[in-house]
């Protein structure tokens, strides 16, 4: 009973202890809650705010005495210090995209503090949270003060504008976990750091976000972080070629992105941090020149979700990269991005990975089929495939795909037809299949995807009619059907409620546009091409409504007339006008067009002069007027377009020189001035327009000398002077011309090629488009050059196609011409070239075209597979030439042809030479040895003497006689026939002179029907004015 009082005792007290604790714990919170903030901490934000600009009213709650409940601020609930100060602009979403993955995107509006910091925050000493993210502080640094708030656990200043060098004072912050530096994209390099080696002050750091911002020596950090960090973005950076080793170390990572950070050289696979951090979730190597295989233990990483490998050069399967169907990668991954590799195979074990949402491959090396396995991806959301070289049909699994939002197959060899079953996937809103060979009719069920924004599928091989239900896809933006063999009417119908479209494309098919001229479409338009369509032959009434065209693209649309005045009040935002290939008359005012950069009127019935109102196009980067039917004087104001790069002018009937103010416009790449009536010398200050790659003054009337001055055009591709009458010889500093002679050389780009120049190439004229960049050739033909083929233009080692025909040149080919080791086509006919054809020219592999006739070259022509390809008609009227193709054989043994290239200097045979010469000088050795030893042997042995000298008179005696026996024989014989020679030789002589007077108005192949023979050289004209010259060409043929 006792023990049991004790107990009862023993519990009460407890109890009461107990309640009393809680009274008292509950009283101390009440006296803690009530806490206010510090009056020091609070004038210090006070002062803060004063030092912002702050539009957007975001500080309107920092009035009265309370800072704990100002907006932003959190301070400590027991003793009253600011703790948190969160400033983080409020415009800020995450938005999730499927493109960037969780990338946070600042919405626009004015809704960002400005300003500067001020250094009062050093007061906030308790301060563990600062946010300033996503401001703008105007490019000002980062407050070197910061490193003083020695208590702070999460600073985020990313994204605010911030530039010049990190402060190292930040290293003095030891208790420092989460650090975000990192920039928006129009900010990258701006802001950066001489080293890393102010981390080794964080050990505590777990998150380190540095994206964008410049690392200058990532190499010598030393700190261990192998056991702390958990999050590391390096991405766009440039930490060198090599992967430092303390990244190398890292153990506990879970987050890395190191893509755009080593682009200098070419890094292998670092496969020993797949080994250290087998807990990694996120891994991010883009776009850093990385090469091999892809590593065969990312099997290993059972927590992974996002794996982006886009921009390397790794190849190998995919599959056997994510290892086997069972492997714990399956379960976990999510996004995989290899896009722009070289990988081969995507099989059929991708099916296995049934939680993958995102999958890029897109521009590899992929081959073969869709495997069929790809329909078991159920979650899958987005799919590219593009840029591969993907045959067959579409999958018939595609269709199962039912969370599958975006399609991309374009650019592959995909064939057969859309599958019907598609309009299931009612999820899709975005389906590009341009670029293949898909056949057939474009499917009703496809246009029943009621979700679509975008529908490509141009370039293929479409048949039938657009159905007219493609007009109720209210959410359709993009729709692009151009280049097929779509057939039939486009009208209302198919454009009825397609209330959200941006961009139309429906070009290069079989379509008449045939919509009424009183229809208010139900959209506004940015972008329309409906060129090589039946449009005209009246403008399109309907097109009056839209006030948003950018571009508008109706080249070839049978459009004729004038254009009509309301096009002109709602061309004012268009920045590309292509009306080319029409019959369009009158005069166009562009005036008020001052947006306007791309211009195509070229192939219409417009006459007189440019318009001169055009100069205030300043905005203009390419024009094209060729065949147009302008005359006058090239119009000056164009200069005053200093931005133009594109300027043809051809076709037209242009006369008067060159203007001197082109030289100012510094930006021009292609100046196309050919098939006018200017004349005049090639100005030599044409050498200041040094961006200048296409230069065309062909069919001109062009005399004197070819300027040297031509050859300070470094970035020239294409040169044709053809057709004036350009004298003097050929400049020496053609080799001055680099990008035709730099061998690492591929090409340049230029948005505005596909306006195209004309080219002769092969015997055959045609215009260049989109390939003239990666074209180099030289047409200096028919006109009165002379002298000898420079080697210089042997150095052009780029250069594909070589015209120099119709000149005055001679001497010899060169045999250096070997070095064009990319030349197609050289013609070099209608000159005065002699001696033979160097047997180096059987080593241009690429050649296809050859045109050497009519010259004065001599000797066989060179035996090899390349040149037997070509016919007699590329060595005509060359009388000295011999073999095949020609039917004239070359007289003499091998040896004589060998002698003939010998004496003419052809290097390719060096190595013969060479070999031949030793031989014959050992002959000549060995048999002046010989000759010696046996006349010695004579001088000095008496009996072998005498017996030498009688045999000899012996032999020659025996001679002699035998030649004056014949000699009588002969003498008899001529005395009896000599009637019977002189009558033949009489006869010989007149058959002679009566086949020259048949054939003395002699005309050359048909190939050159206009070409005579006259006075020792041919000439043009027809065959009436020459006959009366076949006395001369008599006489010529006498001698």
């Amino acid at each position: 009973m006792a023990a049991s009082s004790s107990t009862a005792s023993i519990i009460f007290v407890s109890f009461v202890l107990l309640v009393f604790a809680t009274f008292e714990s509950a009283s101390s919170a009440a006296t803690f809650t009530n806490a206010t903030c510090i009056e020091r901490e609070r004038e210090a934000l006070l002062e803060f705010k004063r030092g912002l600009v702050d539009n957007s009213s975001l500080l309107s709650s920092w009035v009265g005495d309370d800072c704990c409940s100002w907006k932003g601020v959190r301070c400590s609930e027991r003793t009253g210090h600011i703790l948190k100060l969160d400033l983080r602009s409020p415009c800020v979403v995450s938005t999730y995209d499927i493109y960037e993955l969780l990338d946070p995107d600042l919405e626009h509006g004015n809704c960002t503090l400005t300003g500067h910091i001020h250094p009062s925050l050093i007061e906030l000493q308790h301060l563990n949270y600062l946010d300033l993210s996503w401001n703008n502080f105007a490019h000002t640094k980062i407050p070197e003060f910061l490193g003083s708030l020695s208590n702070l656990v999460y600073l985020n200043l990313s994204n605010a504008c911030f530039a010049w060098d990190i402060p190292l004072h930040l290293g003095n912050l030891s208790n420092l976990q989460y650090l975000d530096l990192n920039l928006n994209t129009h900010d990258v390099g701006l802001l950066w750091v001489e080293s890393l080696e102010w981390l080794s002050g964080l050990p505590s750091l777990k998150h380190l976000d540095l994206s964008r911002v410049s690392v200058r020596n990532a190499q010598a950090l030393q700190v261990n972080f192998s056991t702390s960090l958990e999050f590391l973005d390096l991405s766009r950076n440039n930490l060198g070629s090599v992967i430092p080793n303390w990244l190398l170390n890292l153990s506990s990572i879970t987050h890395l992105d190191l893509s755009y950070s080593f682009a200098e050289g070419a890094v292998s696979f670092p496969t020993e941090i797949i080994n250290n951090n087998k807990q990694l979730a996120f891994l991010s190597l883009g776009v850093n020149s990385m090469r091999g295989e892809l590593p065969k233990n990312l099997s290993n990483l059972c927590h992974l979700f996002a794996l982006l490998l886009e921009g390397n050069d790794f190849t190998g399967d995919i599959s056997a990269a994510l290892g086997n169907p069972f492997s714990c990668l399956q379960n976990t991954l999510r996004y995989l991005d290899l896009a722009e590799n070289k990988i081969s195979r995507l099989g059929d074990e991708i099916g296995h990975f049934k939680n993958l949402k995102f999958i890029d491959v897109g521009n590899n090396k992929l081959t073969g089929g869709i495997p069929e396995s790809i329909g078991q991806l159920s979650n899958l959301e987005y799919i590219n495939l593009s840029e591969n070289s993907i045959e067959g049909p579409i999958p018939l699994s595609l269709p199962q795909l039912s969370s599958l939002k975006q399609l991309i197959i374009e650019e592959n060899k995909l064939m057969g037809g859309i599958p019907e079953s598609i309009g299931q996937l009612s999820n899709l809103d975005y389906i590009d299949l341009s670029g293949n060979s898909i056949e057939g009719p474009i499917p009703e069920s496809l246009l029943q995807l009621s979700s679509l924004r975008l529908l490509s599928l141009g370039s293929n091989k479409l048949t039938g009619r657009i159905p007219e239900s493609i007009g109720q896809l209210s959410n359709l933006v993009d729709l692009d059907l151009s280049n097929n063999l779509l057939k039939g009417v486009v009208a209302e119908l198919h454009l009825a409620n397609l209330t959200s479209l941006i961009n139309l494309d429906i070009s290069s098919n079989e379509l008449a546009v045939k919509i009424n001229p009183k229809m208010i479409a139900p959209f506004q338009l940015n972008s329309i091409d409906m060129s090589n369509c039946k449009v005209g032959p009246q403008f399109p009434t309907w097109l009056r409504a839209q006030r948003n065209i950018f571009e508008l693209g109706l080249s070839n649309a049978s459009i004729s007339g004038i254009i009509p005045d309301w096009f002109y009040n709602i061309s004012f935002n268009i920045v590309s006008l292509i009306l080319s290939s029409n019959e369009l008359s009158g005069e166009i005012s562009l005036c008020n067009m001052k947006s306007l950069e791309q211009l195509d009127l070229s192939n219409n019935k417009l006459s007189g002069s440019v318009p001169e109102c055009w100069k205030r196009l300043r905005q203009l980067r390419a024009i094209n007027l060729g065949n147009t039917q302008f005359s006058g004087l090239v119009p000056t104001f164009l200069c005053s377009m200093k931005y133009v790069s594109f300027l043809g002018l051809h076709g037209n009937a242009f006369s008067g020189s060159i203007p001197k103010c082109l030289s100012t416009m510094t930006y021009l790449n292609v100046l196309d001035l050919s098939r006018n009536k200017l004349a005049g010398r090639i100005p030599s200050w044409i050498g200041r327009m040094v961006e200048l790659k296409v230069l065309n003054l062909q069919f001109n009337s062009f005399y004197g000398e070819i300027p040297m001055s031509i050859c300070k055009l470094g970035y020239l591709q294409v040169l044709n002077l053809a057709h004036n009458n350009l004298s003097g010889s050929i400049p020496l500093c053609f080799d001055n011309l680099t990008t035709m002679s730099d061998p690492k050389y591929q090409g340049g780009t230029n948005n505005f090629y596909e306006f195209g120049v004309e080219v002769q190439m092969k015997s055959i004229t045609q215009v260049y488009t989109s390939a003239l960049q990666y074209l180099f050739s030289i047409d200096l033909s028919n006109n009165i050059l002379n002298g000898d083929i420079p080697a210089e233009l042997t150095r052009l080692c780029n250069l594909e196609n070589l015209n120099l025909s119709q000149n005055d040149l001679w001497g010899r080919i060169p045999p250096e011409i070997a070095d064009l080791k990319k030349l197609e086509s050289l013609d070099l006919s209608i000159n005065q070239l002699s001696g033979p054809i160097p047997r180096s020219l059987s080593e241009l592999n690429f050649l296809s075209y050859l045109n050497l006739s009519f010259n004065q070259l001599s000797g066989p022509i060179p035996s090899s597979a390349q040149l037997s390809t070509f016919t007699n008609e590329s060595y005509l009227g060359n009388d000295a030439l011999c073999g095949p193709p020609l039917s004239k054989n070359c007289s003499g043994d091998h040896g004589q042809s060998n002698d003939i290239h010998k004496q003419h200097g052809d290097v390719s045979e060096g190595k013969d030479e060479s070999y031949a010469l030793w031989l014959y000088a050992g002959i000549a050795s060995g048999f002046a040895t010989g000759f010696l030893g046996f006349c010695c042997s004579l001088y000095f042995k008496h009996s072998w003497r005498r017996s030498f000298f009688l045999w000899s008179d012996k032999i020659i005696t025996q001679l002699l006689v035998m030649v004056e026996i014949k000699l009588q024989n002969i003498i008899r014989k001529m005395q009896n026939e000599s009637n019977l020679v002189m009558t033949f030789s009489i006869g010989i002589i007149v058959s002679l002179f009566e086949n020259i007077t048949v054939t003395a108005a002699y005309k050359l192949p048909i190939s050159w029907p206009n070409l005579y023979y006259e006075k020792g050289k041919y000439t043009y004209g027809s065959e009436d004015d020459h006959t009366a010259n076949a006395d001369n060409f008599l006489l010529d043929l006498q001698h």
